[in-house]
């Protein structure tokens, strides 16, 4: 931020990105929403890269042992710096959906490397490799607004259906924590969330981007920052 803004700018700056475009559980102790945009990821990763994904999972290589740095820090912590500006201009203005979009992008580029790796550590240091040295912005962001890898417009209603059953999910301890994940005290307060089907585009209980929830309770309020894509637009009316 400090490239682009004076000093106070930037203070003002990061609490703006870090409490409107990234849902407030990311960060919260039990870190719930950032498990569950981790299995969204995953499921994301299974319906577009199926090959990939297959082979990822026969040698444990889970979401959350790679793609935690991605969501956490936005890419600031895995690619070169001028490609991590462009990722933020397009966080800008779409929202969390663009480090799905980004993230999948960089594991079709690197999905030759990794069919080829037969072991956890091999394919995690491969993964690695290919961040650090992803300086081609444009095939990166033509692969990451491909209609062939996500079949079709990527709409937030997708992403917030999506996130809403996997919160619930983790929530409900209906879902094991993944390798590397906190496990729930039992004793802690259950969190309350709508069922899957609530979540719908406009629905009060929303549970879009930029949106703030906690793990006890998620408190809804309409986001001055929230912006439609193109994607959003374009998605064709869903069935009842």
């Amino acid at each position: 931020l400090l490239l682009f803004l004076d000093e106070e700018s930037a203070f003002w700056c990061l609490p703006a990105l870090v409490e409107r475009l990234v849902p407030a559980s990311f960060l919260s102790p039990r870190l719930l929403g950032l498990r569950a945009e981790l299995r969204v990821f995953g499921e994301l990763l299974e319906r577009r890269l199926p090959r990939l994904a297959a082979h990822l999972a026969e040698h444990h290589v889970l979401p959350e042992l790679y793609a935690t740095r991605w969501f956490i820090a936005a890419f600031a912590s895995s690619l070169p710096i001028a490609t991590t500006l462009r990722v933020w201009d397009c966080l800008l203005c779409e929202g969390v959906k663009v480090l799905h979009r980004v993230g999948l992008a960089l594991l079709q580029i690197s999905e030759a490397r990794l069919l080829c790796c037969t072991e956890q550590h091999a394919l995690l240091l491969v993964l690695q490799e290919e961040e650090g040295r992803c300086h081609d912005i444009g095939r990166l962001f033509a692969l990451a607004f491909d209609t062939r890898l996500f079949i079709g417009p990527f709409p937030r209603s997708l992403l917030s259906e999506l996130r809403t059953h996997h919160l619930a999910a983790l929530a409900s301890g209906a879902a094991p924590p993944a390798p590397g994940e906190p496990h729930d005290d039992g004793d802690a307060e259950p969190l309350t969330l709508a069922p899957p089907g609530a979540c719908r585009p406009g629905a009060a209980t929303n549970s879009g981007l930029g949106e703030s929830s906690s793990d006890e309770a998620e408190e809804r309020r309409p986001d001055p920052f929230e912006m439609l894509s193109l994607d959003d637009v374009a998605a064709p009316p869903r069935r009842q």
